[in-house]
């Protein structure tokens, strides 16, 4: 029997006899997917089912499924064949190691016995709490910080905007107060998360303010801050170049077309050392680009070349970020089936601005590949 047979064999035995806790696949082999990173299997209930649910862990994001005992056992030998080189196998009494490798099981005594749990849904922890008084004055949640119905995909968009960042607020250095920008706030959803979590978690001390066009959400956000004695968050009427100066974190997840051009242009003129955006609409340049002769296929539909638009767009202002002395890097941050409009650029102040010029080099052959005149972004070159 081959030891791919024999951890299958283990793994049925101790879903027969309900001893099975947790397995893990890792050790990605050369022929695995580019994105993913690992996959999860748990036994789950539902209803009057037993099922394995798998968790395919990507760079950017989890996917969840649900097998019965005859499918899982064979996407994991497939997996094994084809992604990985390694799995765990947790019991409540052993922990077994397949290594194939060097073809072989380990198996031990399970030190750390927990009681499985199969329930289908997790309690998942939060960086926001629905108890802090912002969500109720926002309609998210009841007085009693429960919930509402409908409201459910807000706050989870809210914790995950808050998830991304996390990491990188912490490599923020500055001797007194955090100074931030939120650009085009609209109702300030994000914009009181961000605030309740760099002062009521890191403890820092913040002035935030939150922009806007819309004078009676500005007036309304105002209020919500002052009621949630949030002393350093103001809100405010006007337009991205409504605020001037130095800036630790700047942040845009509703700005348009150039809008998101003036933003990072913002950014980094004031030195900001995060910038997030959110780069929505590519008008400008779907408007000059002339797609060249090799990538007729493409051009013959609408769609395909508004998509390839987007991605010309987007990486001519990473790569103009890069040349300030940025690091980029471009993630998903809500799910595709909700928006389309799903993408954050992330950018960390980490050098000097480039003196060989090979950014912007990139950004030529780009321009001209695509017949782009002009990319709205590179009139920060103009003024600096």
């Amino acid at each position: 029997m081959s030891q791919l047979n024999k951890i299958k064999e283990i793994i049925g035995k101790s879903l027969d006899d309900s001893t099975l806790a947790k397995l893990r696949m890792t050790g990605l082999r050369a022929t695995a997917e580019k994105t993913l990173k690992e996959i999860i299997i748990r036994p789950i209930q539902i209803k009057n089912s037993l099922r394995l649910q798998f968790t395919y862990r990507h760079q950017t994001n989890d996917i969840t499924k649900n097998y019965s005992k005859e499918e899982a056992l064979e996407l994991l030998s497939k997996n094994l064949q084809d992604n990985f080189y390694f799995l765990s196998v947790v019991t409540l009494d052993k922990i077994h190691q397949l290594d194939l490798k060097k073809n072989r099981i380990n198996s031990s005594k399970n030190q750390n016995k927990k009681q499985r749990s199969l329930s289908h849904n997790k309690e998942k922890k939060t960086l926001i709490s629905p108890k802090s008084k912002f969500f109720y004055d926002l309609g998210i949640t009841s007085k009693a910080g429960h919930l509402l119905k409908g409201k459910e995909a807000k706050y989870r968009q809210i914790n995950k905007f808050i998830e991304i960042l996390q990491p990188h607020l912490h490599t923020i250095q500055t001797e007194s107060t955090y100074k931030v920008v939120d650009m085009g706030c609209g109702k300030g959803y994000l914009t009181f998360a961000l605030y309740d979590y760099l002062t009521n978690t890191l403890n820092h001390q913040v002035e935030m303010k939150g922009v806007d066009q819309r004078e009676e959400l500005m007036n309304s956000c105002n209020l919500i801050s002052k009621e949630s004695n949030y002393s350093g968050l103001s809100f405010e009427q006007g337009k991205i170049d409504a605020h001037s100066g130095q800036l630790d974190i700047l942040i845009a997840l509703h700005a348009c077309d150039t809008a998101t051009d003036d933003v990072l242009i913002k950014g980094i003129l004031s030195e900001a050392q995060l910038i997030v955006c959110s780069p929505c609409c590519h008008k400008q340049v779907r408007k000059s680009m002339t797609m060249p002769t090799s990538l007729l296929g493409i051009s013959s539909y609408g769609i395909l070349v508004e998509r390839q638009a987007e991605i010309v767009t987007d990486s001519i202002r990473t790569l103009m970020l890069n040349h300030y002395g940025y690091k980029t890097k471009i993630v998903e941050f809500i799910s595709g089936e909700h928006t389309p409009k799903n993408l954050l650029i992330i950018a960390e102040k980490r050098h000097p601005k480039s003196s060989d010029n090979k950014y912007l080099k990139s950004i030529n052959e780009l321009k001209s590949t695509f017949g782009v005149k002009e990319h709205y972004i590179e009139r920060i070159l103009k003024n600096d």
